[in-house]
């Protein structure tokens, strides 16, 4: 047990027993508990100080010729507002430091467009990669409109091929879904390379 602290004559404090209500015991329970080693006794005398010295009606302090209350009530707006600068100072500080320590993600890079060269056209000259993953509406009516079939899980009806090779009046030439060329680009492509061929040898 803590042994009671020795005063001098004349210094030794009253103890008082107050009633204060249920709710205004808790805030101020709390409040102390944010500000130790602050007692609750220490918040109780600091209040009843700043009472005294502060008048109850603002109009007083406008009346009254006692300059010192009002030196004093400067005093304590201005350490109260320094305070609280200080805080937000430190705050800030803390918050630029983590901000500027984080690594800066790195941005992922964009794919490159797939794109498929025609041979008929030259090395400059390339066709959008657009393999399509459905049956189109163009493959869907084949056998209604009275367009020839063909094999709809290696061809399908897409954009007109440059050489202008319309399938059967469609408006659309026939592509290979492996690398979308027309196959009647690809045809003619062959048949000229076997002719040549043969010139050679012959």
């Amino acid at each position: 047990m803590a042994r009671p602290q020795k005063y001098a004559e004349g210094e030794a404090p009253y103890s008082l027993t107050i009633r204060i209500p249920r709710e205004l015991y808790e805030e101020a329970k709390r409040y102390v508990s944010m500000r130790l080693p602050m007692t609750l006794s220490e918040l109780i005398t600091d209040g009843l100080r700043l009472r005294l010295k502060t008048p109850a009606d603002p109009r007083d302090i406008i009346l009254s010729d006692d300059n010192t209350v009002m030196h004093e009530l400067q005093e304590m707006i201005q350490t109260a507002v320094q305070a609280e600068i200080g805080k937000l100072h430190t705050f800030m500080g803390s918050a630029v430091d983590a901000l500027t320590r984080a690594p800066v993600p790195e941005s992922p890079a964009e794919p490159m467009p797939e794109r498929a060269y025609d041979d008929n056209e030259g090395e400059g000259t390339t066709q959008e990669a657009s393999q399509p993953t459905a049956e189109t509406p163009a493959e869907s009516t084949t056998k209604q409109t009275g367009i020839p079939p063909y094999d709809t899980t290696r061809y399908y009806l897409g954009k007109l091929c440059p050489s202008g090779h319309d399938y059967h009046g469609t408006g659309q030439s026939l592509l290979r879904r492996h690398n979308q060329r027309c196959q009647e680009c690809e045809r003619l492509g062959k048949r000229a390379a076997y002719a040549a061929k043969r010139q050679t040898t012959a």
